[in-house]
């Protein structure tokens, strides 16, 4: 019994770590309902800066449903000056409430790598015509974002409130040159 309360520590101290190492990009928790309206040309976009080489893992969105169904559009851009550019990969989130949700989606598998000291956006669009949401509002007002009304053919970059959202990935790790004879 007591090996098996100290593995079942020992994994709920590793899975908390492992967390907290791998956020590159917080807004924080929503301290309001308010936040930007997704719908029809209009996106928005959040800036975040890689501070390392990194390979992303996943990202969280907090949105709002505002029509009777919506699918939203997420994805990760270059940064052209200052401003959203080719889209490193795309992500459709069917929401399915109209009270604040955080969406998580896994991206493991897209192969998505970050440059150190380069600016990425994360942005939201919706899918659809039918599709409405509220990107819910970050709860400080000094992030980078973009915003579009013409379905991300041209964006206004402002500082202000970003979406609130979180974008997870690892760092590559580089081992030291080991010098001398291999044996």
């Amino acid at each position: 019994m007591k090996l098996l309360v100290t593995y079942l520590s020992l994994l709920v101290s590793i899975s908390f770590t492992q967390d907290s190492r791998s956020i590159i990009f917080n807004t924080g928790t929503p301290e309001t309902e308010d936040g930007y309206l997704i719908s029809g040309d209009i996106s928005i976009a959040d800036r975040f800066s890689a501070s390392s080489n990194y390979a992303m893992e996943a990202f969280r969105v907090t949105m709002t449903m505002e029509s009777e169904s919506a699918v939203m559009t997420v994805s990760i851009h270059e940064d052209l000056n200052n401003t959203p550019g080719e889209v490193l990969g795309s992500w459709d989130i069917t929401l399915n409430s109209d009270t604040i949700r955080d969406y998580l989606v896994y991206t493991f598998q897209d192969c998505i790598l970050f440059d150190q000291g380069g600016n990425y956006w994360l942005s939201v669009k919706a899918a659809n015509d039918e599709s409405v949401a509220k990107w819910t509002y970050s709860p400080g007002d000094f992030y980078v974002y973009s915003g579009s009304s013409d379905g991300q053919t041209s964006w206004e970059t402002a500082a202000g409130y970003a979406g609130s959202a979180r974008v997870y990935a690892e760092a590559f790790y580089y081992p030291p040159d080991l010098a001398g004879d291999i044996n």
